[in-house]
C-alpha cells in the first residue's frame, strides 16, 4: 500500500516518509528508487521495531 501513494507524492513533486513495508517486491523498491532519487525527489524510510529490554 505504501508504494502507490510515496509514488503519487514523488510524482507531485513532495517529499515522503514511509515505513515498512515499503514494497512488496524488488521491481517496486527500484523503481521507486529510481523515482525518489535526487534531484527529483526525497524519501526516507523506516524499520522500527519495538523490543523490551
Amino acid at each position: 500500500m505504501h508504494i502507490p501513494i510515496a509514488m503519487a507524492a514523488l510524482a507531485l513533486g513532495k517529499q515522503g516518509f514511509v515505513e515498512k513495508p515499503l514494497t512488496h517486491t524488488v521491481q517496486e523498491a527500484r523503481t521507486l528508487a529510481r523515482v525518489a532519487a535526487p534531484p527529483r525527489g526525497v524519501l526516507g524510510a523506516s524499520c522500527r521495531g519495538a523490543s523490551q529490554v
